[in-house]
């Protein structure tokens, strides 16, 4: 006989029992936990109908029992979505079950759905009257009276505590928002919380603070959630708006809010102490051994709440504010809560309730443009989406063309009143900062992207990195930015277009043409460390002015960590090029250009590194210097080269070399002469190919320039071995090689392995072929994504001659993947080559 714990039916009524004697917290999670157990229908797989003919009604019985007894405690904890969720499929199966239909109606009415709640109640209704000749019990029809808003008296006096002598009992929470979605998570943080505190055992009231920028909906969930758990707290909710954040700029003094909690408590005037000490004694002793929930809304600071904390425990307060209160949670334990903007499944249930009500829902693209623009902001939406009723669900009439340009971008966000008006509630934010931190805010509107580094920051603002670590800081606080990692930062998109429009407004040209210049600075600065660290052996010479005052230049330790920095900077660097670009700053373009380019070219940004370089290129052009056009035809030459436009990288490539002979730039010429013997064996004309190279040999040793000679060497045996002459290939690479190992150049390394891989190949020694190309790969793994994929591709031939097609293949398919990213031309190449093999009809090369 099996043992209990073995059959998932013993289990799940273990739980059930132990749900049965637990508190409502516990007993939630065994009823999950039971639940779980539950896997189809009981003896699914049983022979004949007896099984399911005489013991699975039984058993349906006790797992829906299971099921509405979660929902019920889930009710209790203010979790409706979780038992709409649960019981909306369910229902249509068992449409007379009265008690599910009940707690279906209750969980759709509380959260917000009270159409659909009084939809399900005459359908259950005429299904009674229909199939049963009767009218539905009274647990049916009280929560169909709780959906009209009206309740009996019974109900009124069973559920309401007995009202204490001489207390008033309270009621100020505000009514719940009509459309709510999302904040699960939240919820349950904020729920476990509480059903964690005991107020038997606590000497002091249990804190929750809810924290966040400016129109994220703290309010509307510190009043959903105390809503939910009113019956916990019998002697009455106490709320109070602080006015911590708002169009007067004049926050409640605790004084003032201590005197008005006493009005609410029913003190009369003449009876309210004078003195600050006496009233904060008064308020803690009316709510001695009371149980209260106190909402304090819209809090600047710690000074506004602390008074108004009753000092006995019992209650529950509830704090919202868009700083972090750090002195709360240090000296009153608060647990802290923090609220970001909706995510886009949130966002677009909010949209579709919100709309629902009048009209059609709008089609999904409307719906992710609506998204895209408000950021998951609820205050955004809401605007957005009230605006839109009004305008019969027209998005184009209530957004306006202008919006792409962030300082216009708030245009669309406001209904006429300072509380829904986005620009209005992120100015009370800011009126609140210190001198410097608004001036960063204001400058962050300079910058060119919503994320920033506290390096980038500091040159904005013009100072050291410890003293902006401490106003970005602050602006953390204050929820204006957010950290998203060490020393990184970032801003929602709506904040960020209001710093815009702030720095277009508030900040002189020539503070604007300072700031620019230093993070400017900063970023090519930066980008020419970094490259130097990617490939210090082979490059063409850039020489730059030292940083200005008041730039700071990150620090890397070695290439992993610069080439950690391109990608998370990558946009940034961009945009940087772009405004060098547009506005003629002091960085000239091409040098921006040429300090990223080894970056996206080895990780394979060809189509990025083709548009940085066609700036860099026009900029030049509209100068009278040689050397920035010289390279900036090289670098928009090598990279339409692997983009598969040959003619047009032919041309570019021929100018710079014809520019950079001029100009007597030798390294210039070497390194224009190599990528033309590149485009040259892309095409197939290897003997070109060849004569680039050796010409490219030749400059590198007149100018005793032995990283470029190593290179040189590589390309003369690589292209020697496609014409045949495997000798002097095989005595190339060696040579190369060698050299590459004692300058310390790997990646100059694994391409002479690759090469020398290729003539082993050709000399039909696949095995050994296959040795080098392993040896090159591991160390192109994720430093040269290009070369990465060419190196697969060429180990794919060798695999086939060495009767590995298995092998072959996955190595084709790893390339395929990388090209696909990188090079649409070789992409196609190695699909067709990936087709031959698996096709079998494939000729060994």
């Amino acid at each position: 006989m099996a043992e209990p714990a073995s059959v998932d039916l013993h289990r799940f009524r273990q739980f059930v029992r132990a749900a049965q004697a637990a508190g409502p917290t516990t007993a939630a999670g065994l009823l999950e936990c039971a639940l779980n157990e539950w896997s189809g229908l009981p003896f699914a797989d049983a022979a004949g109908d007896w099984l399911a003919n005489t013991m699975v009604p039984a058993l349906e019985e006790e797992r829906l029992a299971a099921v509405e007894s979660l929902a019920e405690l889930d009710l209790e904890a203010g979790r409706y979505d979780h038992v709409v969720l649960a019981l909306t499929p369910l229902h249509p199966h068992h449409p007379l079950r009265e008690r599910m239909a009940a707690l279906l109606l209750t969980a759709l009415h509380r959260s917000g759905r009270r159409a659909d709640a009084l939809r399900l109640y005459r359908s259950v209704r005429e299904q009674f009257v229909a199939e049963l000749g009767l009218e539905p019990g009274a647990e049916l029809q009280r929560a169909h009276l709780e959906a009209l808003g009206r309740e009996t008296g019974a109900d009124r006096r069973s559920n309401a505590s007995p009202p204490q002598p001489g207390w008033e009992v309270p009621c100020q929470l505000p009514p719940d928002v009509q459309h709510f979605a999302g904040r699960w998570a939240e919820t349950a943080q904020l729920q476990s919380h509480l059903d964690a505190f005991s107020p038997g055992d606590a000497g002091s009231p249990l804190v929750c603070l809810i924290a966040g920028m400016g129109g994220v909906g703290k309010s509307a969930l510190a009043v959903r959630w105390c809503l939910a758990n009113r019956r916990r707290f019998p002697d009455g909710q106490l709320h109070l708006d602080l006015r911590g954040f708002g169009p007067d700029d004049a926050p409640i003094t605790p004084g003032d809010a201590v005197r008005t909690m006493l009005e609410s408590l029913g003190v009369p005037a003449t009876r309210i102490p004078t003195t600050f000490d006496a009233r904060v004694g008064m308020f803690r002793g009316l709510l001695a051994d009371r149980r209260m929930i106190i909402v304090l809304d819209n809090a600047r600071d710690s000074e506004q709440v602390r008074s108004l904390i009753p000092g006995s425990p019992g209650s529950l307060v509830v704090i919202t504010s868009r700083n972090v209160l750090p002195d709360l949670v240090v000296g009153y334990a608060a647990r802290l809560v923090t609220l970001d903007p909706l995510t886009e499944e949130h966002a677009g249930e909010l949209i579709t309730r919100r709309l629902a009500d009048v009209a059609t829902i709008p089609g999904r693209a409307t719906i992710q443009k609506i998204i895209d623009v408000c950021g998951g902001l609820p205050l955004a939406l809401n605007i957005v989406l009230a605006r839109m009723v009004a305008h019969a669900h027209d998005l184009a009439s209530v957004m306006s063309d202008d919006m792409t340009r962030p300082e216009h971008r708030l245009e669309a966000f406001s209904l006429g009143e300072d509380r829904s008006d986005l620009e209005a509630v992120f100015s009370w934010s800011f009126r609140s900062l210190t001198p410097d931190a608004g001036r960063l805010f204001r400058l962050l509107g300079l910058h060119v992207s919503p994320e920033i580094t506290l390096a980038a920051a500091a040159s904005l603002l013009g100072t050291d990195l410890s003293r902006t670590r401490r106003v970005m800081s602050e602006l953390v606080r204050s929820h204006l930015i957010s950290s998203l990692g060490k020393d990184r930062f970032g801003a929602h998109d709506l904040v960020w277009a209001y710093a815009c429009r702030l720095a277009v407004t508030e900040i002189g040209p020539a503070g604007k043409d300072a700031a620019r210049r230093r993070v400017l600075d900063h970023y090519l600065h930066s980008a020419m460390r970094g490259d130097l660290l990617l490939n210090p052996f082979f490059q063409i010479p850039l020489s730059v002015p030292v940083p200005g005052e008041g730039v700071a230049v990150c620090e890397f330790t070695d290439s992993e960590a610069a080439t950690r920095w391109f990608h998370t900077e990558r946009r940034a660097l961009i945009s940087a090029v772009e405004e060098s670009a547009a506005t003629g700053a002091n960085v000239p373009t091409w040098q921006f250009a040429r300090a990223v380019r080894t970056y996206f070219y080895r990780y394979g940004r060809l189509p990025e590194q083709a548009r940085i370089h066609e700036l860099a290129l026009a900029a030049a052009l509209r100068g009278d210097e040689d050397l920035p056009r010289a390279y900036s035809h090289f670098g928009l030459g090598q990279a339409l080269n692997r983009l598969g436009r040959f003619a047009e990288s032919r041309d570019h490539l021929q100018r710079a070399l014809a520019l950079y002979r001029d100009a007597d730039e030798a390294v210039g010429m070497a390194v224009v002469e190599t990528e033309l013997s590149v485009l040259s064996g892309q095409q197939g004309e290897n003997e070109e190919a060849l004569a680039h190279s050796l010409e490219a040999l030749r400059v590198c040793r007149l100018i005793g320039h032995r990283a470029g000679e190593a290179m040189a060497l590589n390309n003369v045996g690589w292209y020697s071995a496609q014409l045949g002459d495997l000798a002097t290939a095989r005595d190339h690479c060696a040579q190369a090689h060698l050299l590459l190992e004692r300058l310390g150049d790997a990646m100059g390394a694994a391409a002479a392995l690759d090469s020398l891989a290729f003539v082993h190949r050709s000399l039909g020694e696949p095995d050994q072929a296959v040795v080098y190309y392993q040896q090159a790969l591991r160390m192109r793994a994720g430093h040269e994504l290009i070369y990465e994929a060419e190196t697969l591709a060429q180990l794919a031939e060798a695999q086939l001659l060495a009767g590995s097609s298995d092998a072959a293949m996955e190595s084709l398919g790893r390339a395929l993947i990388l090209f696909r990213n990188i090079s649409p031309a070789d992409a196609s190449r190695i699909e067709t080559r990936l087709a031959e093999v698996k096709a079998g009809c494939y000729r060994r090369s």
